[in-house]
């Protein structure tokens, strides 16, 4: 098995064929063709189908996928790491961050450009089930999100970072702004942030904790942007955590509603993969966001895991 197979391999599975793969590589089609055919004699399986539409992953296709692209990530990280030795460059780091994990992200940044100037960083948005599939692939060295529901499967570990109250927010001139109680608001649609639906969620947490039932309109959204538009522009009430509500880009659009009662909290870990080993300069900006969550407990006063 050789590196180019691997990359082929990878390049048409992305490219959704053969065809195009070859196209956008600049090579013909045949060769493409041959690399994955040697691929698959060296493996003793077949990996895709071909049909009009492009190509279709085997099921023994799909798990050598996710192999094929942790081998490279390590190789490239390898790679990395020799140039820093060498002097070439620091380093570059991909990570991601849920919505309010964006909180800490920028100052972190900050600090790690200026230890590393000659990096590269990367960071994807998301919930944590749209984020595992590129850990678990080691396109993420590892992502700040909220602490899971139920059970982490044990190829990941968790560390508790921070925890931060949630409060109701609507947008300045909602009907419901002068509410004090969470039932005054049930006949409202209701955001739900989480990726795993009703059951579990800080929204369910909250109405139960009121002895509320299930909101008759909600509206799940995965996407931070179109939330926040949302709430904005309509008169869908969700809870968000308290810091976000003063941030320089939400204040002009949205008001927290001052209910009464205690409103859950929640808790922001990093993931990572268990067997992972972190590059120096992925170490150094968790180090860098989980200096940024201490001091966004400390400023508002909350208490950090």
């Amino acid at each position: 098995m050789r590196l180019n197979q691997l990359r082929d391999f990878i390049h048409i599975v992305e490219a959704g064929g053969i065809r195009a793969a070859a196209r956008e590589r600049g090579v013909s089609q045949p060769a493409v063709t041959k690399t994955l055919h040697a691929l698959e004699s060296d493996v003793g399986v077949r990996l895709v189908h071909r049909t009009a539409q492009g190509i279709l992953l085997t099921p023994s296709g799909r798990v050598f996928l996710a192999r094929a692209r942790a081998a490279l990530s390590q190789l490239s990280k390898a790679t990395e790491e020799l140039a820093a030795i060498a002097g070439k460059m620091d380093g570059n780091v991909a990570f991601g961050a849920s919505a309010a994990g964006l909180t800490i992200v920028p100052d972190a940044v900050k600090a790690f450009q200026a230890k590393y100037p000659r990096s590269y960083v990367r960071i994807v948005e998301g919930a944590p089930r749209a984020l595992l599939p590129l850990l678990r692939d080691e396109t993420l060295d590892f992502f700040i999100g909220p602490k899971p529901v139920g059970e982490l499967a044990s190829e990941f570990k968790l560390r508790p970072l921070f925890r931060l109250p949630l409060a109701v927010v609507a947008r300045r001139g909602h009907p419901g702004r002068d509410a004090t109680k969470l039932d005054q608001l049930a006949g409202y649609p209701w955001l739900l942030f989480s990726s795993s639906g009703w059951r579990g969620s800080m929204l369910e947490q909250a109405f139960v904790a009121s002895q509320l039932a299930q909101p008759a309109q909600i509206v799940q959204c995965e996407s931070y942007a179109t939330a926040i538009a949302l709430l904005a522009q309509s008169d869908t009430l969700g809870l968000i955590p308290r810091p976000e509500i003063a941030h320089s880009r939400l204040g002009p659009q949205l008001t927290e509603v001052a209910v009464e009662g205690r409103l859950p909290e929640v808790v922001f870990a990093m993931y990572a993969r268990a067997d992972g080993v972190l590059t120096q300069p992925a170490q150094m900006i968790i180090k860098a966001l989980t200096s940024g969550a201490r001091r966004l407990t400390e400023r508002n006063h909350i208490e950090s895991d």
